[in-house]
């Protein structure tokens, strides 16, 4: 991203790519929303005892609200990457028909950009994947939370595989992989795919743009001495000696979560 970004800065077409930076952005939210939920797992099975049963109706909820997100996020994500396609390729195509769930939007790629459109059609299934499972759960129904007691392969708070307005039914079913997704599975799954296809295209901007350029732009460690991707406004004029990383987000350093 450093390395393209240089590129368009020198190009003068840093508007073509604010979604694909919006979608960046979304990513990242994407990538916490699933931590989130991986160590409100992680936190409840550390609370069992034999013969207790753990009422923890908060962490059920914001269980069920960062799976949400991520899902949301996931799709909203997409959407900016649509938009960015529709301009990058200079496709004539409006509204809410630049939308990667279309198959008649992912053709239209695939006619302008051969080589990306065979990214996007390894991605189909998981596209409408993440389609269904968002309309289920914003206009139908709604996620919940369970915690399972006792032996099981898909962890304490799994994720159902089967759509249905009949949530609780889903719920009862036999707790297997193929009715269930652990916690774990479900965000790899989403956040993996999401970021193959937003690798791929950063990948397929460079060589487009690398294509007609006068001269030779430097490699990404010789771009940027200093990035700096999130805002900070300083109101009066002040003498920083030294840059403190905040608690929780040394916190996220310290487990992985933020390289």
């Amino acid at each position: 991203m450093i390395y393209l970004s240089a590129i368009i800065r020198y190009k003068k077409r840093e508007q073509i790519y604010r979604p694909l930076t919006d979608a960046l952005r979304k990513i990242q939210w994407v990538k916490l929303y699933g931590y989130h939920a991986i160590n409100i797992e992680n936190e409840i099975a550390r609370q069992m005892e034999p013969e207790v049963l753990i009422f923890e109706p908060i962490g059920q909820i914001i269980h069920a609200m960062s799976v949400t997100n991520l899902v949301v996020h996931t799709k909203s994500a997409l959407d900016s990457i649509a938009i960015f396609l529709t301009q990058l390729y200079n496709i004539k195509i409006k509204g809410g028909d630049r939308d990667l769930k279309k198959k008649s939007f992912r053709e239209q790629v695939a006619v302008t950009d051969l080589q990306l459109g065979k990214e996007i059609l390894t991605l189909e299934r998981w596209l409408d994947d993440l389609q269904a499972i968002r309309d289920e759960w914003l206009h139908r129904t709604s996620m919940r939370s369970i915690i399972i007691y006792g032996p099981s392969e898909v962890g304490i708070m799994p994720v159902p595989k089967k759509l249905s307005n009949n949530y609780e039914k889903a719920l009862q079913a036999s707790l297997t992989r193929d009715n269930f997704s652990s916690i774990k599975e479900f965000a790899h799954y989403h956040y993996y795919n999401l970021t193959k296809l937003f690798n791929a295209i950063v990948q397929r901007a460079i060589q487009i743009e690398s294509q007609d350029l006068s001269e030779t732009i430097p490699k990404p460690d010789q771009v940027e001495s200093q990035l700096a991707i999130f805002p900070v406004r300083v109101n009066k004029t002040t003498h920083f000696t030294r840059i403190k990383i905040g608690r929780r987000t040394a916190s996220f350093i310290s487990k992985g979560v933020i390289p």
